[in-house]
């Protein structure tokens, strides 16, 4: 039994998943640098959330990308890092503010210190789409450069299995 590689469409959906992962959680440490928001319990457990929904809406976001290319043909042009850049990281935005808001949400219920006006799930959903728009909007250019990367690395592995044209 020898060791076999990894595919590239799962190295690029982990790949795009740890790097969302890293800059949630250096987004979470800058936006929060008061050293008690991460020391109680409910603190650490919307931090975990946080990096959860971004390592989440990344995966699903690069799995999308990469079934776009390999459903295209090549007539209809070759792909370029920036291109598939841009299919993932629309896709992973567009999706990240409704999994940060049903996270929250789910947080929220499971925390065992309730604010009485947040135990409405609506309400805690609206806080978390908020949330998660600002993270889209101070998000976008880091998570643009970083997942350039990746989808280079993705195109280069998927041109080497596919061989000469």
């Amino acid at each position: 039994m020898g060791c076999r590689a990894m595919s590239p469409r799962i190295e690029f959906v982990l790949l795009s998943s740890l790097l969302a992962s890293a800059l949630a959680t250096v987004g979470y440490l800058c936006l929060f640098r008061d050293a008690d928001s991460g020391q109680s319990g409910d603190g650490s457990l919307f931090a975990l959330s946080t990096v959860l929904s971004a390592t989440v809406s990344a995966a699903v976001g690069a799995f999308y990308a990469a079934a776009v290319h390999s459903r295209t043909r090549p007539s209809r042009g070759a792909w370029t890092p920036a291109r598939l850049n841009l299919h993932a990281v629309l896709a992973t935005l567009a999706i990240y503010p409704l999994v940060v808001g049903s996270v929250w949400a789910v947080c929220e219920l499971a925390s065992e210190r309730h604010v009485p006006s947040m135990t409405d799930v609506g309400y805690v959903m609206m806080i978390g789409i908020f949330v998660g728009f600002y993270a889209v909007a101070a998000g976008a250019i880091p998570t643009f450069i970083l997942e350039y990367f990746a989808c280079s690395r993705y195109l280069r592995r998927t041109a080497a299995t596919r061989g000469p044209a």
